[in-house]
């Protein structure tokens, strides 16, 4: 009898034993089954590993099913959430929820359906009766259909009491989440169409008439059934009664989601002379060392470096992953990176819709479409299959470490280990390295690499620092500015220039604490400090624009 140890979407402290049926022999390792935990819940799991050892202290539950013909995670990333899971003192199943898109992770819901038809003789209560009713309109009511026809949360004691009546059971249902992209197009089924439509039929004639129009343009028999409806102006009905007619055929074509890129021609440059003996020098430094540190100055042309480091990785044949801090930043570089490598780029991050990142993690995991994938840290998990090189771009940002849910992983260091564990390169830039990093580079952990000037000779911004106490003391101040600075920003407008003042932080306070027993006020639904505004008298969260009146007195202790 062969079983399996199973990764649960749960903070559970082990992995459990299902036993595998003799239909599902085959399975994998890194494969999703669906499985049943406790008494009724159904979810979906993963495969951890296959032996013949049957569990000791519990019966094993059999397999309920087999989702995946090949695995969706591979070996080596099961060795990295082994590692995450122990490094960031976390649950297997903290790093499976954090790893897989959601569509990958099905759950079932809890159902109910009706058993008894005869309810006469049971003494029902209104809500019960409500309940009851709905049944004759529909087979089954799911919980929070329930609770909108009861109009209440409370909704258990209503179920309940029906259950022990036996007039309602609850059942498991699981629904897949991720569905395919289905698109409507038209195609023509008869040589002669015109003849088949009378000469009064002027929106039929149209549609024709546009859809010749169209398909010659596109050189496609088939035309998107909305573009047709759209640039004839023409009505569904219309479109109708020619399909009754057997003059058009509606076909329905399963599409991506992701969007197809094309250039012409792709863009090449040719690097300056520090820029280029920085390249030369980050190929060296690879041939001994696995992770490179590239120290660059601010405008020295450290992306230039990248996209010519990139290339030569393409050439081989392997994929590189491009890490940045923020969504913003992505957006920034995908058209520029396009420009040079056309539609080898792909993007992963959380503002793409779940069906939308099941199928580039499909992508990344053929290896076939996107050579080179810009994300930010939750791309650290992509299923690569030819990863050869990860560029940490502004590797010193706090926004590379996950701070809530679990696991609380910092992806630069994610990063280096999974290239460690694929035997990949990482090129970690910045133009002010994190401290850790700077170390790692003088103990020859990793190579350095510096760019310490401009590129085309740009000189740095000049940089003036003003003693506020010195000017303070002689009472030379403005207000809040000093002699300088207004100085500074005159000449700047007589220039018809523009000013950026930065203001150092918002708020008389940034935090307001009891000096009794330490409690801080928050936000309620951010969970982080609230800032003082004096002039105002009120607590603010800059995160998401809640206020309240300053408290008086501390909701902890009352001091």
């Amino acid at each position: 009898m062969k079983f399996a140890d199973i990764i649960l979407p749960l903070p559970l402290s082990t992995v459990y034993t299902y036993e595998v049926p003799q239909q599902f022999l085959g399975v994998k390792i890194g494969s999703r089954v669906i499985v049943q935990f406790g008494q009724k819940k159904i979810y979906t799991a993963l495969i951890y590993r296959l032996h013949d050892s049957e569990p000791k202290t519990y019966r094993a539950k059999p397999i309920i099913e087999v989702l995946d013909s090949q695995p969706i995670i591979s070996d080596k990333q099961i060795e990295l959430w082994n590692w995450l899971a122990d490094y960031y003192c976390c649950q297997l199943g903290d790093v499976m929820n954090a790893a897989l898109p959601s569509t990958f992770k099905l759950s079932s819901e809890t159902v109910l359906i009706r058993t008894e038809l005869n309810y006469e003789e049971k003494q029902l209560t209104d809500n019960e009766f409500l309940l009851i009713d709905a049944f004759d309109i529909q087979s089954s009511l799911s919980l929070k259909e329930v609770a909108e026809i009861l109009n209440q949360k409370t909704i258990f004691p209503t179920i309940n009491s029906l259950i022990s009546k036996h007039l309602i059971t609850s059942v498991e249902e699981v629904n897949d989440k991720y569905k395919p992209k289905i698109v409507r197009y038209v195609t023509l089924k008869v040589q002669h169409p015109y003849e088949l439509i009378s000469t009064k039929a002027h929106k039929q004639k149209l549609l024709l008439d546009t859809y010749f129009k169209l398909s010659n343009q596109q050189n496609d028999s088939a035309v998107s059934f909305s573009k047709l409806i759209n640039h004839s102006k023409a009505s569904h009905s219309s479109l109708k009664n020619l399909v009754e007619k057997n003059i058009f055929e509606i076909l329905y074509i399963q599409e991506s989601r992701l969007k197809h890129y094309t250039y012409d021609h792709l863009l090449n440059f040719d690097l300056s002379d520090k820029q280029q003996l920085a390249l030369e020098n980050i190929i060296e430094q690879f041939k001994n060392k696995d992770v490179v540190l590239l120290n660059g100055v601010t405008s020295s042309g450290k992306t230039e470096i990248f996209v010519k480091l990139i290339r030569q990785f393409v050439k081989t044949g392997q994929q590189t992953l491009y890490l940045l801090p923020e969504i913003a930043l992505t957006t920034q570089l995908i058209n520029r990176l396009r420009q040079h490598f056309g539609d080898d780029v792909g993007v992963y991050h959380s503002k793409f819709s779940n069906n939308e990142r099941a199928e580039i993690w499909k992508e990344v995991q053929q290896g076939k479409k996107y050579k080179i994938i810009i994300g930010t840290r939750s791309s650290i998990f992509l299923p690569f299959s030819k990863l050869g090189l990860i560029i940490v771009d502004e590797e010193h940002e706090v926004t590379f470490k996950q701070q809530h849910p679990s696991p609380r992983y910092n992806a630069r260091d994610t990063a280096i280990k999974y290239a460690q564990i694929l035997q990949s390169k990482v090129l970690l830039a910045s133009a002010t390295p994190a401290i850790d990093s700077y170390f790692n580079t003088t103990t020859q952990k990793y190579g350095l690499v510096e760019l310490k000037e401009r590129y085309s000779g740009i000189e740095m911004p000049e940089i003036h620092i003003e003693d506020i106490k010195y000017v303070t003391h002689r009472k030379l101040m403005k207000g809040a500015f000093s002699p300088f600075l207004l100085q500074e920003i005159q000449t700047a407008l007589d220039e018809k220039n523009q000013v950026i003042l930065f203001q150092n932080r918002r708020g008389f306070a940034p935090i307001s604490e009891c000096n009794s027993c330490g409690w801080t006020a928050k936000c309620n639904s951010c969970d982080v400090s609230l800032t003082y505004h004096k002039f105002q008298n009120v607590l603010k969260c800059h995160y998401c624009g809640y206020s309240e009146h300053t408290v008086k007195k501390c909701k902890s202790c009352g001091s």
